[in-house]
């Protein structure tokens, strides 16, 4: 969720800057990293010299933003898409906050999950979690 917000952000400050085209960023992200990006597509451009401008700027923002970009071989990835409504939700909850009335609830409350909800969270994920340790021991064990 993070990397679609900022994704979006980044997107809107490129095309700013590019008017005339209209640039679109995919940011591809690895399983293994879910909080990171490893790759940034883009589109809207056919000139491979602006595209590849365009893909190092937006890295650079995104890195100014504490998103690490790296790409890491032989690692499966899903993509993700900028959110443009969670970003304007965030710059409207910003706008908020900055208005010298507005309350401090505007923000959602920090809440501590129940036992019962760690647990089924546990439970949901330790079938996965077993596959992957059975998949690194079988790796191990190739070695």
């Amino acid at each position: 969720m993070k990397q679609a917000i900022a994704l979006a952000a980044v997107q809107d400050a490129i095309a700013a800057q590019y008017p005339c085209l209209s640039i679109e960023l995919i940011a591809q992200v690895h399983h293994i990293r879910p909080n990171d990006i490893a790759h940034v597509d883009v589109y809207g451009c056919d000139d491979t010299t602006q595209r590849r401008a365009i893909r190092e700027q937006a890295v650079s923002l995104l890195r100014q933003l504490g998103i690490r970009v790296e790409l890491i071989g032989g690692h499966d990835i899903y993509t993700v898409s900028p959110d443009r409504a969670a970003l304007q939700d965030y710059a409207d909850r910003l706008h908020l906050l900055a208005c010298s009335e507005a309350p401090a609830s505007v923000l959602p409350p920090f809440r501590i999950p129940s036992d019962a909800e760690v647990e089924a969270e546990l439970a949901e994920a330790m079938p996965l979690l077993r596959r992957m340790q059975a998949a690194i021991q079988g790796s191990d064990d190739d070695d």
